[in-house]
């Protein structure tokens, strides 16, 4: 396995001398390898997805709704999901406004108790 880490003058586990510096040493020397290892693994994994071209121009436009989106075929399924989401986005909103009112809420009571 090539790697771009190098270390110079490192003896490893073992001292200049040639003795084995301890459990400690070695446990650290494991991990530290276990950790290259797994830095290897992802940096070969980003280079081969990088190193894939583009593709097809079909696949920028796929979506996680594409099922659902081929089944509007007409424009009263198409405008009662737009409102399903108009719905469900309206809700989030709410619930995000009533988290941030709670949140004001609280700090008042904390800042009273003060």
């Amino acid at each position: 396995m090539s790697t771009d880490i190098k270390r110079v003058g490192d003896a490893g586990i073992h001292t200049v001398e040639g003795q084995v510096s301890g459990n400690r040493a070695a446990h650290l020397s494991k991990e530290r390898d276990a950790q290259r290892k797994e830095y290897e693994d992802l940096r070969a994994s980003i280079k081969e997805a990088n190193s894939k071209g583009i593709g097809k121009i079909e696949d920028r436009f796929k979506s996680a709704n594409a099922e659902t989106i081929t089944n509007l075929t007409s424009v009263e399924t198409y405008l009662q999901a737009a409102k399903d989401v108009e719905n469900a986005t309206n809700a989030v909103i709410l619930s995000k406004e009533e988290q941030a009112r709670e949140n004001k809420e609280q700090e008042a009571r904390k800042k009273k108790e003060r």
